[in-house]
């Protein structure tokens, strides 16, 4: 079932389901040929020999039609001097830069068929699936790269069905979450390619989430990354001009929010009066609110006020945050250089959130609590929340 190509690549037929056979038939046959195709009840291959040992479905007898063709896997070398792949059917790249990897491996591209999670609420341009992944010469698998792998998709306009181009993004699958989730990237409409950068090899597919913003203001920025997680998992949106608008301040109830839908909680329908000051909570806002209230993750401030509309801090956000997954903190201080600075009510999560990395400190390793929580900090938070085993 294999052969060498050029020395360099291998070519896997991973299954090719013929017209209905007795299903204890196999057939196995060495073409002269390049390429996969169905032609009637069998196939072929142009150029070269090839070995191709099919699997059956279909068995029940004739009439039954013809299964799904699954595409061939490739596989090529990644060494320290860099390397890449192309997909079998041309239309999917992968490549690692100079360094990103320490060892000579080897890529494999394959098509997991009809066996792909689910993706609501997004479009998969031209119905393309790609399995990516890394192994050494034992076949482990490698999943850690000095530098990140680029990813290059090709579209045509019959492709994308009256969608924008502008609104393509690489997409993969976050297995932890269960989930997909867009990665940084760029469309190059005339060339009719999307490229994206990752560092890590998973589930591809090149879709279009409707209603996801564009997020151009967001495009290079540190967050990013984080920033298309939340907005991929629908934690957190974009303004209607398409701006995330990263440097704009959260308010405490903007973040309660964040925190029960990052959860998977839904909000209450019909929340009562929790604190004081309820009818200054926003209508959106007052059932995750209450779905935060009930989980035990707010409190309220003194004299039993929300607060809703002042902004998080930092010190505010770790605590939400560290309740959100049932942690208590013994008291302990801190390594950051402004400890004594932050409140006694905090610190014990504030250690909590440090120890699982959800917090990090500044480059003069102070932490800040009283400084407000902006959108791309707040999102880079609940981005690592939400990796916290």
């Amino acid at each position: 079932m294999k052969r060498a190509w050029g020395g360099l690549l291998t070519v896997v037929i991973l299954t090719i389901l013929v017209a209905p056979l007795p299903a204890a038939a196999v057939v196995a046959e060495t073409l002269p040929q390049d390429r996969v195709a169905l032609d009637g009840v069998g196939f072929h291959l142009e150029g070269g020999e090839l070995e191709i040992t099919p699997s059956v479905w279909g068995a029940g007898g004739a009439g039954e039609g013809l299964g799904p063709v699954v595409a061939p896997s490739v596989s090529g070398p990644v060494t320290p001097a860099g390397g890449g792949l192309e997909s079998a059917d041309g239309l999917f790249e992968a490549s690692f830069g100079a360094g990103a990897v320490d060892d000579d491996l080897t890529l494999t591209i394959a098509v997991p068929g009809a066996d792909v999670p689910p993706h609501a609420g997004m479009i998969r341009i031209g119905d393309r699936v790609y399995d990516v992944t890394l192994e050494d010469d034992e076949g482990n698998p490698v999943t850690d790269f000095a530098g990140p792998v680029t990813l290059s998709f090709n579209f045509t306009a019959a492709d994308l069905d009256g969608i924008d181009p502008a609104d393509l993004r690489v997409f993969h699958f976050d297995e932890d979450l269960g989930a997909w989730v867009a990665l940084p990237g760029s469309v190059d409409a005339g060339a009719g390619t999307v490229t994206a950068t990752t560092d890590h090899l998973t589930l591809l597919a090149l879709m279009h989430k409707e209603g996801m913003p564009r997020l151009l203001d967001v495009r290079g920025h540190w967050a990013e990354v984080a920033v298309l997680k939340l907005v991929s998992l629908d934690i957190i949106s974009g303004y209607d001009d398409g701006t995330f608008r990263p440097a704009e301040r959260v308010t405490r109830e903007q973040f309660a929010k964040m925190v029960v839908l990052a959860m998977g909680l839904a909000p209450v329908a019909a929340p009562g009066p929790a604190f004081d000051d309820a009818g200054d909570i926003s209508p959106w806002a007052a059932g995750y609110v209450q779905a935060a209230v009930e989980a035990e993750i707010i409190y309220g401030m003194d004299g039993n006020r929300f607060c809703p509309q002042a902004p998080v801090d930092r010190a505010q956000a770790a605590v939400m945050l560290i309740r959100a997954l049932k942690i208590r903190p013994a008291a302990a201080s801190t390594t950051f250089a402004d400890d004594p600075a932050i409140p006694a009510w905090a610190r014990g999560c504030v250690v909590e959130a440090a120890k699982r990395g959800i917090v990090t400190g500044f480059e003069d390793n102070t932490f800040r609590a009283d400084l407000t929580c902006d959108r791309a900090q707040a999102a880079a938070m609940i981005a690592r929340f939400l990796a916290v085993p």
